[in-house]
Order: structure tokens, then sequence, then C-alpha cells
């Protein structure tokens, strides 16, 4: 009998790192090395276990984490059975939103793996396309204010914002020690 939730920890596994190495293969009981296959000198669960996880995708900064945020993690969270968050590196962040977070990357990552809402994380890489390769998702949300940039993957884009919840707003107010509840 197969079981989900061993095919969901490989899948984190492989997410994590794209692909899983020799020595975390090695690690594995033999139940679950069987539901992987090598490719290029790293593990990947096999096409036909992966096709029975619906893997969701979202992405963001996620600088100031605030209630908006966990209201669009928890509508992505019911859109499959494991979600990856993608995080802004900070590179991109700084390119894209012409600001400088609060939080570094690895913070940020920190920050959201503490929510039972979230799977995975991974650092984006510089190019949206690549993250997409990585995790070939059977869905992509976005949220209100993000841009639809494939069209290839099934999307979910959310309409609507948890009201007087702006992370643009949150940190004006934080930079003007004006911060009101």
């Amino acid at each position: 009998m197969i079981k989900m939730e061993n095919i969901k920890k490989l899948l984190i596994l492989q997410f994590k790192k794209d692909g899983i190495n020799k020595k975390e293969y090695l690690e594995l009981n033999e139940k679950e090395k069987r539901f992987l296959e090598i490719k290029k000198s790293k593990y990947y669960v096999k096409e036909k276990y992966r096709k029975k996880i619906k893997v969701v995708m979202t992405g963001g900064v996620f600088d100031i984490l605030h209630y908006g945020h966990i209201k669009m993690l928890e509508k992505a969270k019911k859109c499959g059975d494991l979600l990856v968050v993608v995080l802004a590196n900070d590179k991109n962040v700084k390119k894209y939103k012409n600001i400088t977070p609060f939080h570094n990357e690895k913070q940020r990552c920190s920050i959201l793996e503490c929510l039972n809402l979230v799977d995975v994380v991974i650092v984006g890489k510089d190019n949206r396309e690549d993250s997409l390769k990585r995790i070939n998702p059977d869905v992509l949300v976005y949220g209100y204010d993000q841009k639809t940039f494939i069209t290839h993957t099934k999307t979910v884009k959310f309409k609507c914002k948890e009201k007087g919840f702006n992370s643009s707003q949150m940190r004006d107010a934080i930079n003007n020690k004006e911060y009101k509840c």
C-alpha cells in the first residue's frame, strides 16, 4: 500500500535541495527508496508517485508577515496536498520592489518554516522559471497584487486583499514610527 505521507516527505526533501543527494538517500528506508529514481546523480520521486500528490506553489517576499499573508496561505493550502512557498531572494526584492527587506532571506525563510500551513520553503533563484521547473507545481497561486507570469500550469489568483493589511503601508508606518492598530 502506498502511503501518501511517505511521498510527501520525499517530495519535501527533493524540493529543498533540488533533488535528494546520495547521503540523504542512504538514510532512507527501503520502502521509501522504491519511490525514487536517479537522475543526474540525485534522486527524485518517480513521476507515477509524484502525480498522486497535488503540489501547490506560491511565492512572495513575506518580509513583514501579517494576517493577509496567513489568509492567503490558508487558501493556497486548500488548493492541494503540499504547499511550497518560494521566497523572493534578497537580490530580487531589491530589484523588483526597490526595497531592502527588514529580514534577510534566511530569516524570512525561518519564519515561514514555523507555519504549519507551509510544507516547504525554498529561496527562489534570480529567474522565476527556474523555481517553476524545480517544483513543477500542479497549481500556482498568486496573491491579489501579484502579476501572473505563467500559463502552462493551473493558476489561482485571489482577487481581494484582507482589509487593512498591506506590507507597504506597514513598512511605511514602521519607518515613520506611526503604526496604528
